[in-house]
């Protein structure tokens, strides 16, 4: 199923979700402001150590009060967070679910040719795997590309060599969402195929099965459902090793780029041996790491979450044949 394709069906559900764009937009506020609290801290964080070991001075008690803040502050917004993420994740289930019942009934009086398993996976199985891409992952990219404007743009201000830095990091890092995306997108359609075929297969049974134990066919039917779901397993493993592939290149090139803006800040500040380039300070290095790695962090999350992707789009398909068929959501 091409990009293209996808982003069809995806669109298609919108009307559907109208009503949740408030708690969606809710969600990645709170969200956003948890995630730019955590990199807060962990740069405040960082610049205590710094000052202690550089200045061999322990930081004064407005460091102590703002850490305690910000911690608490954060302890509160991730449970807000979780909170309303799982209460727009149940909304925007119901929704979706509710919209695709209303148009089957809508298509009963006209004709029912679909096959009911192949209607209960698309209702059950495609429709919480959809309901993962509205209810989180817009949420999680959005915050995840604010987060990394923030820390890009406050290393900027201190030392535009090490913001450069983690730009160029931050690029080759989300161009990993493209390695192996063609195989990783097959072995998820072939995954997402096996596993309708599953639900196809177990619908099928319980609705027959008089005949399956008058003709005695239990045996055929549990070695077909052991089948598919060994070959379901065997796609999910091969997926797994291409992800876990992209994870590790991913990593490596967020250790490179901490690995040149250390490098970068080193030189600033003069702690290689020669005499200072910029105006950093050589106790502010350790929160330059810490931003840095805030950035190119929020964007590894992204790019694994886009990743991550790559299956929905087969049950996007499904979703948007049934609604093309007037038997999906309209």
């Amino acid at each position: 199923m091409s990009i293209r394709s996808s982003l069809h069906a995806f669109r298609a559900l919108l009307p559907a979700l109208r009503p949740e764009y408030r708690g969606m937009l809710v969600s990645y506020l709170t969200g956003t402001a948890s995630a730019l609290v955590l990199a807060a801290l962990g740069v405040l964080t960082a610049w205590g150590i710094g000052h202690t070991v550089v200045e061999r001075t322990v930081p004064g008690a407005t460091w102590w009060v703002a850490v305690t803040v910000l911690v608490l502050v954060r302890a509160v917004l991730t449970w807000q967070e979780m909170n309303v993420s799982h209460a727009v994740a149940y909304r925007v289930l119901a929704r979706l679910r509710m919209a695709l019942f209303d148009s089957y009934a809508r298509s009963v009086p006209g004709r029912r040719r679909e096959h009911s398993g192949r209607a209960a996976a698309v209702a059950m199985d495609d429709i919480e795997k959809l309901e993962f891409f509205y209810a989180h992952t817009l949420a999680q990219i959005a915050t995840s590309l604010t987060v990394f404007i923030s820390s890009f743009a406050t290393a900027f201000i201190f030392l535009p060599s090490a913001a450069w830095i983690m730009l160029a990091g931050a690029v080759l890092i989300a161009a990993t969402a493209l390695v192996a995306r063609h195989r990783i997108q097959q072995l998820g359609d072939a995954e997402q195929r096996l596993r309708a075929d599953l639900s196809t297969q177990i619908v099928d049974a319980l609705g027959s099965l008089r005949e399956v134990l008058s003709y005695e066919l239990e045996s055929k039917v549990v070695a077909d459902t052991l089948n598919t779901t060994e070959r379901a397993t065997d796609v999910t493993r091969h997926q797994g090793k291409l992800t876990q592939f992209v994870t590790g290149l991913r990593e490596a090139l967020i250790t490179t780029t901490i690995i040149g803006v250390v490098l970068v800040g080193a030189y600033a500040t003069g702690a290689l041996g020669g005499a200072a380039t910029g105006n950093l300070q050589l106790a502010l290095l350790p929160s330059m790491v810490a931003l840095t790695l805030a950035g190119v962090s929020a964007v590894s999350d992204a790019a694994t979450t886009l990743t991550q992707l790559h299956p929905l789009t087969a049950s996007a398909g499904r979703v948007v044949v049934c609604h093309e068929h007037g038997t999906g959501v309209s």
